[in-house]
């Protein structure tokens, strides 16, 4: 009985296949796929999300490993809530002025040393991204 059907499956599918033939204007049938085809895609894509969270914590753990001294930054609120960030590290040598963030216009990072407080490239504007709160527990 399976043969059967599997020769009635066959000669259907000739019959489809010399009508497509006959009508080249026509797009192409699309290929009917079984249940356990679609069961193996959604695993294969299953275990791809989950290499792709895997990657993620390597990422992140990765990311821990490279803070050091040099990554610490003091926030401070200035003029018109504009926030500047000074590093916790490194002052000038001299007169003892810390050294700030700052982006030019091209947005290239500034060189410490070469940066202001006073000047615009100092100074950032705090946004809120959407779903959370704003941070309470600033440390200044």
């Amino acid at each position: 009985m399976a043969e059967e059907e599997e020769e009635e499956e066959e000669e259907t599918k000739r019959k489809g296949d010399r009508w497509r033939q006959s009508k080249p204007h026509l797009p192409a049938r699309k290929a009917v796929r079984t249940e356990e085809e679609v069961k193996e895609e959604e695993k294969e894509e299953e275990e791809e999300e989950e290499e792709e969270e895997d990657d993620e914590r390597k990422r992140k753990s990765e990311k821990e490993e490279h803070f050091n001294p040099e990554c610490r930054f003091k926030e401070s609120v200035f003029e018109n809530y504009y926030v500047t960030y000074s590093s916790m590290l490194y002052r000038q040598s001299q007169s003892g002025r810390s050294w700030y963030i700052g982006i030019n216009r091209d947005g290239q990072v500034m060189k410490g040393n070469r940066v202001k407080k006073t000047k615009g490239a100092a100074h950032f504007l705090p946004k809120v991204i959407e779903g959370q709160a704003p941070r309470s527990d600033a440390q200044f």
